[in-house]
């Protein structure tokens, strides 16, 4: 079986960025985003690698102001994925209207049947509290994960997928609670850069998939298949397969 690329299910990207330096990533990328502003661009971009988010970041006060849900509906035909969006217990934007703007956002993924990489800063017991009010997400990716022990087990009951990065690797806290099959990586470049100075572009995730092999006991290519097939799980859940760049359909056959 050919070599499959890392995974990184979370990073930050511009949307003028030129498909040249995304192929040289070597790496399948999801790129959320954080505004309104940059959803149009995102849908438009078609790239081999690289997996488009729609995202509205609860930090940032603009892009709530500016969330617009039929927009989201009509844009989100065009990528199977919807981020980052989600709770910011840090955030100075007002927990109704973050609360407001995630609801809605997970409405959508749940009724478009979307993958959703979402955020839960201090928040990790509201942010459930939201899936659960929609009646479960299937494409559910809570991305760089803390949440306490009994929040976790309520997380891995609700179906959650787990995104992890170098952070986690260096400071456990989760990693060992989560189901092997659950489990993604990313980066969150270039945010993790703080504590994982490797993770120095998106797809950089060797710090995390070391600390997977160590954790569940598993050689290097091992981690890499597994990642793999958490990827194919999920995505089948949501029936996104097909809506995925025909080189990442192509990597997720060679594990069938």
């Amino acid at each position: 079986m050919a070599i499959l690329p890392p995974i990184d299910a979370h990073a930050h990207v511009l949307t003028n960025i030129n498909g040249r330096e995304l192929r040289a990533l070597r790496s399948v990328v999801f790129a959320v985003t954080r505004e309104p502003s940059e959803w149009a661009a995102a849908a438009a971009r078609r790239d081999e690698f690289c997996i488009w988010g729609l995202g509205c970041h609860p930090g940032v006060a603009a892009a709530v102001a500016g969330f617009d849900r039929d927009l989201l509906e009509e844009l989100v035909a065009t990528t199977p994925l919807i981020g980052e969006v989600g709770l910011d217990g840090s955030s100075r934007v007002p927990i109704s209207e973050q609360r407001r703007v995630f609801r809605a956002a997970l409405e959508v993924a749940r009724d478009k049947s979307r993958l959703v990489s979402i955020h839960s800063v201090r928040a990790s017991g509201e942010v459930l509290a939201e899936i659960e009010a929609v009646g479960g997400i299937p494409g559910a990716i809570l991305h760089w994960w803390r949440g306490n022990a009994s929040e976790t087990r309520r997380a891995v009951d609700l179906g959650c997928f787990f995104s992890l990065n170098g952070a986690e690797a260096l400071r456990p806290k989760v990693m060992s609670s989560l189901p092997v099959h659950r489990v993604l990586t990313e980066t969150d470049f270039p945010h993790t850069r703080r504590s994982d100075k490797s993770a120095d572009r998106p797809g950089a995730v060797a710090t995390i998939e070391r600390a997977l092999a160590e954790a569940w006991s598993m050689s290097d290519d091992d981690v890499r298949l597994q990642l793999w097939k958490n990827l194919a799980s999920i995505c089948t859940a949501t029936r996104t397969s097909s809506s995925l760049p025909r080189r990442v359909q192509g990597g997720l056959l060679t594990i069938r």
